[in-house]
């Protein structure tokens, strides 16, 4: 099996301490991979501390290049999945200097130590709101063009990557909305469900019939983890879609999670920002290349999202999940 790759390689995760960071830095381990992270301290609550991870690491910001550089020099890691970034659209546009600094500079900083330190491969998470507003699924192809500081910001990143590809083995990853058991991450669908449920508040929703490709996280580590191998071995250096099956809406989540005895009070606001309305990917060609697809259906994503979350105040019972959920066979 080609997950046996990973056993005593050194693997840096940067942004280890988020959410999707989180998974990842645990599936690794298990997998046997020398990792270490880089990465700001966790929020409160944060899955990281849920669940307990001990790895080498730097609680320091992405944006200074001399901790970053003699924090590679010293874990000399052959793979590198660049996850640390701001990531929320309204923090964005609460502080869109912060955001274009840290995504923009914050992986120039990562490609330039990759470089510095001959590291073998480094995997850009990016997002698929680096597209342009379009009607059909975005392709890899499709035009993009980000309309708020934290799209705009991640659409300028991805451009520093060329500038590195004569010497850096280097794949982006752009997906749809990740969801699983632990994200706290403010003004997302889920853990905003979750956090006006359990505290007994009013959820408020801007576009219940927005819609998003809701992709459970299990997936998404199966393609970082896929992409990191062959990166380090000179393939598929370029950009690849993981999306969902199906783009469902705002309301249909909340309907879904309501059937299942999560129902906190909903209030609709009618003045927020505008956003993107309608996004779906389309994920063909990494099936083509790279072999990955996916195995739950958006419906099954929320439901296993919605377990995960009941586990987190158990956390070795929510370890062995998320690890028997990657399903490696």
């Amino acid at each position: 099996m080609i997950w046996k790759e990973y056993t005593d390689l050194p693997v840096l995760v940067t942004g280890h301490t988020g959410f999707k960071g989180a998974w990842l830095t645990h599936i690794l381990s298990n997998l046997g991979a020398k990792v270490s992270g880089y990465a700001l301290p966790p929020d409160d609550p944060a899955l990281f501390s849920t669940i307990q991870l001990e790895i080498p690491q730097c609680l320091h910001d992405i944006r200074d290049m001399a901790i970053l550089d003699s924090f590679v020099q010293q874990q000399q890691p052959k793979i590198i999945f660049h996850l640390a970034a701001q990531a929320l659209v309204s923090v964005g546009r609460k502080e869109p200097l912060k955001t274009f600094s840290t995504n923009i500079m914050g992986l120039a900083n990562v490609l330039e130590a990759a470089v510095r330190h001959h590291v073998e491969a480094v995997v850009v998470v990016s997002t698929d709101k680096v597209y342009a507003p379009q009607d059909q699924p975005c392709t890899i192809d499709s035009a993009l063009g980000g309309r708020d500081p934290y799209s705009a910001s991640k659409t300028a990143a991805e451009f520093l990557i060329p500038a590195y590809q004569d010497r850096l083995n280097i794949s982006i990853c752009r997906s749809g909305n990740a969801i699983g058991g632990g994200d706290w991450g403010k003004n997302r669908l889920f853990p905003d469900i979750m956090r006006a449920f359990q505290s007994q508040e009013t959820l408020r929703i801007r576009y219940p019939k927005a819609t998003r490709p809701w992709l459970h996280i299990s997936e998404l580590i199966r393609g970082y983890l896929m992409l990191g191998l062959a990166n380090s071995k000179g393939q598929h250096c370029r950009p690849f879609n993981f999306g969902a099956n199906k783009s469902l809406s705002v309301q249909e989540v909340i309907d879904r999670l309501s059937k299942q005895g999560v129902c906190p009070s909903v209030v609709y606001n009618s003045d927020m920002p505008f956003e993107t309305q309608k996004l779906s990917l389309q994920s063909m060609e990494t099936t083509k290349l790279l072999g990955w697809k996916n195995r739950l259906s958006s419906w099954q994503a929320l439901d296993w999202t919605l377990e995960e979350y009941l586990l987190l105040e158990n956390p070795e019972k929510l370890r062995f999940c998320m690890w028997e959920r990657m399903n490696f066979s």
